[in-house]
């Protein structure tokens, strides 16, 4: 696996304005530059068996999008109109808590900009995203968080590129992503009234081949509440299920592979 790149800086004010890029220091999560191999996915699996992380991954498993072995950008734009300062600062210890913990078996940088005040007009849609279809050398998780911000965009308030796709979720989601097939660049909408940092969590392991949490809703879980060994077996598994994702839809070779894959072997089936 490629070395951690989550440093920078964790917070910074300037006057009123807030512009914080958070990248975590490296003395955060100062992780040796490892490959997958027996002894790193040992590491990452802790106290669980291999039997408990194949069950998981093929229960779970889904296509990655984004490759866990590769940098993944994340660039988070919060709209902070009507935030207390105290509130985002709570947003941002939650963030950089969570993606630390993951940095310590993926290389994700953070781009975080809590410093807009943004107004909405159906007239004039505020547009958070980029064009997807234009060819990226690097691997972007693009994110606006707001309050009841899929509410905003089903009105056109907020543009994204699939608004029929958005339209059909349930008025109950707090978290919507849109991909192109074959494009690394993910775009999401999240509510931050509604655990926004669960759900962000969430989003991202259903990008890295995950459709939820170990043993629980990957977006339901409880802020503050991350145990490492659940981030170990849903990095475990993601890891496995890049490896053997093309084999996904056979599944006694897929199941064979992960096992090999966890036991640190090489399947002779891939």
């Amino acid at each position: 696996m490629a070395g951690t790149a989550f440093s920078g800086e964790l917070m910074r004010f300037k006057g009123a304005t807030w512009r914080v890029i958070a990248m975590l220091a490296a003395a955060l999560v100062a992780t040796p530059t490892l490959a997958i191999d027996s002894t790193k996915l040992q590491s990452i699996r802790s106290s669980l068996s291999v039997e408990e992380i194949v069950a998981f991954a093929m229960a779970k498993s889904t296509v990655p999008i984004l490759d866990i072995d590769k940098t993944i950008e994340i660039n988070i734009v919060l709209n902070a109109k009507g935030m207390e300062r105290s509130d985002i600062q709570s947003f941002q210890i939650e963030l950089l808590r969570v993606f630390s913990a993951i940095s310590a078996y993926a290389e994700i940088s953070i781009n975080l900009n809590a410093s807009r005040s943004i107004d909405y007009s159906s007239a004039v849609p505020y547009v958070p995203f980029g064009d997807q279809n234009q060819p990226s050398n690097t691997q972007t998780f693009d994110v606006f968080i707001d309050r009841d911000v899929l509410k905003l965009a089903k009105l056109g308030q907020i543009a994204v590129h699939d608004i029929d796709t958005l339209r059909s979720t349930s008025d109950a989601s707090t978290c919507y992503r849109e991909s192109r097939i074959g494009n690394p660049v993910v775009n999401v909408l999240v509510d931050r009234n509604i655990n926004p940092v669960g759900c962000l969590y969430g989003v991202l392991l259903q990008t890295i081949g995950l459709k939820d949490a170990f043993g629980r809703d990957a977006a339901t879980f409880n802020p503050g509440r991350i145990p490492g060994f659940r981030i170990n077996a849903e990095m475990a598994a993601a890891y496995a299920i890049r490896e053997c994702q093309s084999l996904i839809d056979e599944k006694n070779p897929f199941e064979k592979c992960l096992r090999d894959v966890l036991d640190g072997g090489k399947s002779e089936t891939r």
